[in-house]
Parts: structure tokens; sequence; C-alpha cells
């Protein structure tokens, strides 16, 4: 620890258009004043920006401090040698490079090259040096002897992978992309980009590459689309170090990087890579635990209704700059068709809950669910007593309407525990959500981002609601303000209304209608190319 008991991390480091860009984390112990932060180039005092407080938890062991999120950007010395040092207060800073930057201080001879220059992590800064082969040989002899030395047989591949992109680079691509949504199954934003970018490949600077598990009901239709690389495979790890950006629909790591905990040895090949995330479904509340800057540095992340892109730039957990956000549309809205029949889609989703974290950094790693207290919970009380009721299952005979459930992914091993009456349909994993959103009448749901491609459609939903929305964070599209559909908070209440709507041919109220009119930016099916273009304009 530095002389004034602080740390500054540094997460992220870019070097374009022949200026430095920094972002970092000044940590200071809860309670105490805050020391002043000076950075200096060569003894010469430099701007930074200050976005104030970031309380991210999960930054590594930094447990009750204040954490302030700042970011420099200033010109290159023109000599190509210098040095970059941190000050908190009267002493130098104790700096710690580490998440996705490109610098990592764990790992030996870590060494970036960018515009004929060699970065090299120091205690308190960054030292700044000509870039030569001679002395990038050194770094990676250095670092490479380091894992030969290492134990683990997944440390001793590292330098073949090393070499392999190192080589390969210049035959690579130009603009490679790897796109994904998850490991098991396609179907989302990803896909819906990937089907654009092929659709519009004449006219398109890159080359798109989908990322999808082999083994998933998926990927056929994907091979028939374009190019597919086999998730975690070592295709997938050698077009990863050669990508030139990656686009996710999620932010969890292992649906996209295929190096996990050895990530920080490739961390100088990956620093050059735009990080793109179009996200799974509307942000309604606080994910801040898991979508903040520090975990992810994102380069660019999409929105599709100004209230979502007010609630990422306005919430200081989740870290991002205005410029870090694009008002696009989601890609998978362009896709979605309406061919309604009379089907009553009823989808709650998960319940963070019912699992349990893991302890350690990751908040996004959870636990597999005790399957008896699954059943015994409240929430599989709730959706059995719903699905099973005589009321609504009857109505639905005499109406001529089908129930299909559709559970969250997450549950499919747990579904003999909802004892389900025979009439519900389930819709299974090789399901299309875009076939369920075109064939859909009515949707049913708790708090499910789900709802905003059915009411992209115009409609009609529901929600039933009867657990305590404390679970879901901090809400920034409060659902009796602005949602699509009337809320119920019993059994009877949301059969009833269920009924109602079937009775009435299932057309979204005038009401509600007004209400996804301003809350969409954009319904013209033009978000792909927004979000290409977003993309080409972060250089």
């Amino acid at each position: 620890m530095s002389a004034s008991g602080v740390f500054t991390r540094v997460f992220r480091i870019r070097v374009e258009n022949g200026g430095l860009v920094l972002d970092w984390l000044d940590e200071s112990p809860a309670g105490s004043p805050v020391p002043e932060t000076v950075l200096s180039l060569d003894g010469r005092s430099l701007p930074f920006e200050d976005y104030g407080p970031f309380p991210c938890k999960y930054a590594g062991a930094m447990a009750g401090t204040v954490l302030l999120r700042r970011s420099a950007r200033f010109p290159l010395p023109p000599t190509k040698k210098g040095r970059i040092t941190f000050f908190r207060g009267d002493a130098s800073a104790c700096v710690r490079f580490e998440g996705l930057c490109g610098l990592q201080s764990e790992v030996p001879g870590s060494c970036l090259r960018a515009q004929g220059r060699l970065f090299f992590p120091e205690p308190d800064g960054i030292r700044i040096d000509g870039d030569s082969l001679w002395k990038r040989v050194c770094s990676e002899i250095r670092l490479c002897l380091s894992l030969l030395a290492m134990r683990p047989i997944s440390r001793k591949i590292i330098p073949f992978f090393r070499f392999a992109a190192i080589l390969l680079r210049p035959f690579s691509p130009k603009e490679l992309w790897l796109v994904s949504d998850r490991l098991e199954r396609a179907d989302d934003n990803g896909e819906a980009f990937f089907t654009w970018l092929r659709n519009h490949r004449a006219e398109v600077r890159c080359t798109p590459v989908f990322v999808l598990g082999r083994k998933s009901p998926h990927w056929r239709r994907l091979r028939s689309l374009g190019p597919v690389v086999p998730a975690q495979s070592w295709r997938h790890r050698l077009l990863h170090l050669l990508a030139d950006c990656i686009v996710m629909a999620y932010s969890r790591s292992n649906y996209h990087d295929p190096f996990g905990g050895t990530r920080l040895y490739y961390a100088d090949l990956l620093a050059r890579q735009k990080r793109i995330y179009l996200g799974h479904g509307i942000v309604k509340s606080d994910l801040s635990e898991s979508l903040n800057q520090y975990v992810n540095a994102f380069d660019l992340v999409i929105a599709s209704s100004r209230s979502e892109l007010e609630a990422f730039r306005d919430t200081p957990r989740y870290g991002f700059r205005l410029e870090e956000l694009a008002l696009t549309g989601r890609p998978r809205y362009d896709f979605l068709e309406d061919r309604a029949e009379k089907i009553v889609v009823v989808a709650p989703t998960w319940r963070r809950n019912l699992f349990g974290t893991i302890g350690g950094a990751d908040p996004r790693r959870y636990l597999e669910l005790d399957a008896a207290a699954f059943e015994s919970s409240e929430f599989v009380h709730f959706w059995r007593a719903l699905l099973g009721s005589p009321a609504l299952l009857d109505a639905a005979d005499r109406l001529g309407y089908r129930i299909q459930f559709l559970p969250h992914p997450r549950f499919f091993p747990y579904l003999d525990r909802f004892r389900l009456d025979s009439r519900v349909v389930i819709l299974g994993l090789d399901t299309r959500y875009r076939e369920i959103f075109a064939k859909g009448a009515l949707m049913v749901t708790d708090w499910s981002s789900a709802v905003f491609d059915f009411a992209y459609l115009r409609k009609p939903v529901l929600y039933a609601r009867f657990d305590d929305p404390d679970n879901y964070g901090t809400v920034s599209f409060d659902d009796e303000r602005d949602g699509f559909g009337e809320i119920e908070q019993t059994r009877d209440g949301i059969v009833s209304r269920i009924v109602e709507y079937m009775a009435g041919g299932c057309r979204m109220k005038p009401f509600f209608r007004d209400r996804v009119e301003r809350f969409f930016a954009f319904s013209d099916r033009e978000n792909s190319r927004r979000v290409y273009d977003a993309i080409l304009s972060r250089g």
C-alpha cells in the first residue's frame, strides 16, 4: 500500500488518434478524507475528468472503501519516451493494473505496444519507451518463461496461442467481428445483428463470425447464415485473439470470452478490441452489480429508449460516459413479426434469491437450485396455481385459446416441479422467441423484459406480481407508471384479467398503446443499421 493508504486501480488503457486514454478508480478508506489526485507526464500535470463516486462492490478487495472514477485523455510525448505518474496527496499512488486493462500488474513482462511505443506497468504509473523488436522479444520471453514454470497445464499452452495470434494477425481478415448470444442458444440480439450483417455483406466493412456451442439446437440454422465457430474451442480462442470487435448480447464473460481466468495473460493482445454490448433486453432495473464499466470496460452500450439511456448515464454505479452510449434500438426488434394466433404466453422470469450467489469476485455466477426448496417456494406455488386454474383453462377451451408456458432457461432442469396440467404447452429450449412473439396474442409475466418485444408489436401484456420487487433492485422503468398492461397481485385477479382479454380478442388498449408509442425511440426496422453505424463511429 502507498504512503497515503490508497490504491489507484487502472481498468482501461487505450491508445488512439495519437493520444492516450486512461480510466481508473481512486480508492480511499470510507470515512477518511479523499487525498487529492495528481496525474503527471514527465513532471507536467495532466487534466482529467472526475465522474464522481462509483460504488462497485465487486472491484477486488475494496469492501468499506470509497471509489471515484476518473478518466484522462492526453497526447503522447513526441520523443516516444516518458513516464506517467499518479500521485495521491503528497505521495505517489500505489497503482494496480487489473480487470480488462491492456497492462496487468500480475503478469511478468506485461507490455502494451501501440503508436510506435511500448507501455510498461510501474508501481506508481506507466513507463513509455520507444518500440523495438528486441524489447518486445525480451518481454515475450519473460512472460513465456514464467508461464512455462507454472504448474497448471492451462498456463503452459498460453505461449502457443500468443505466438499463433502474433504470427497470424497480419493475415487475418480486416475488421473481424465476433458476435454472440448465449453459449447454448442464439435467437437474441446477437443473432439478429449477425443476420443483418450477413444480409448486407455487400455493403458492410467487416467479417462477422458467430460464436455458439456446437450442441446448440440453433447451430444448423446459424451455419446456414454464415461462419460459426464452436464456443470455447481452440478456433474460438484464436479468432478471439485476432478479432477487432467483440459484439455480445450478454455481459457474462464465459458467453463470449474463451479464456476465463487466463485472460490477463492475453491482455495486451486484446487491448485494441472494441467491446460492444447489445444487451439481452431493455434494462428496467439496476443491473450495475454485473453491468458496470469496471467489470466490462465496454466501448459501446446500446439503448432502445431515451429513459433507458438516461438511466445508464445518470446512475453512477454503471460508470458509463455519454460517449459510451448509443440510442439505436435493439437489433432483435428489426425481425419481429405479428402473426398472432389464439395463444396466451405465460413467461415468468428467473429469481436470483432462488439460486444464491457463489462467494468471490464475480456476482454473475450462481449455484444450482435445490430442487426440493424450489418446489416449495412461493414462486412455484403461484405459477402452478395460475397455470392449473380451472377457471383459466376452461375459459381458454371455451374461447378457443391455447395456454403456453415459457420458463426461463435456468428453470428447465426443474420443470417437473411445476406439475402442470396437460392442456398447458411447455415451450422448449429449441423454440425460437421470435416465433413465440409472432404467434402469441397475449403475454403474462412478472418482471421479464420479454414484454418489451411483445409491446413493440403493439400486443397486450399483463403483469402478475405476487412477490417483493426489492429482489430486482432499483427500478428505472416503473410498471405502474410506465408499463404496457394491467398489474394484478393475486391469482384470481390475473385469471380474471386474462379471461377478459381473451373474450375481447386480445387487443392492446389505447391507454397502453400510447405508452408504447412514447417509450420506443424507433419503430422503423433500422435498429441494426444504427448499431453498425455506431460501432464504426467509435473508430
